[in-house]
């Protein structure tokens, strides 16, 4: 598996993935509120720069993970924390298309993103899910990640977990 930044190559395959994903009820940062695929690569490299991000935006790289030719997930990756991602966002997010779920792909995605975050320097990753997301949890916690506490976020209503990990 690898990790990509998306270009004007990827454009299928990015909406293949978010037309399976369209559907399903978790939820996912990508594609969603952009009228085409030239508009949303527009702003994952702003994202990536950090120029023309809302106030309440930080940097952030954001990945395609492809195994072979499949596009099989993403994962993003903030490279600071303002105080909305301390408490309720984390440092990463990460999701793997409905069709590829259950086959270990989320857990060697954000242990290759882990590793990402050590080139940048960030040496202790902040994980976050909801206490609902079973799987999410398995996957931080396969990946070393340390429960440090539960909070409730009056936003989406539900308890969030809040897991450190150490950057690989």
């Amino acid at each position: 598996m690898k990790l990509v930044f998306p270009t004007e190559l990827h454009e299928l395959a990015v909406n293949d993935f978010y037309d399976e994903i369209q559907n399903d009820k978790t939820h996912i940062i990508g594609f969603n509120g952009f009228d085409n695929y030239r508009s949303w690569l527009s702003h994952m490299r702003n994202r990536l720069s950090g120029i023309n991000l809302p106030e309440y935006m930080v940097r952030e790289s954001y990945y395609l993970c492809f195994e072979k030719e499949k596009l099989i997930g993403v994962f993003s990756l903030k490279h600071t924390l303002n105080d909305y991602l301390f408490q309720f966002g984390g440092h990463v997010g990460y999701a793997v298309r409905p069709s590829e779920r259950g086959k270990g792909y989320a857990t060697k995605i954000l242990s290759l993103g882990l590793m990402e975050a050590e080139k940048l320097g960030v040496a202790k990753v902040l994980a976050v899910c909801s206490k609902q997301n079973l799987s999410s949890a398995r996957v931080i916690v396969k990946n070393g990640g340390v429960l440090e506490n539960e909070i409730w976020d009056p936003e989406e209503k539900e308890m969030i977990q809040r897991y450190w990990i150490a950057a690989k």
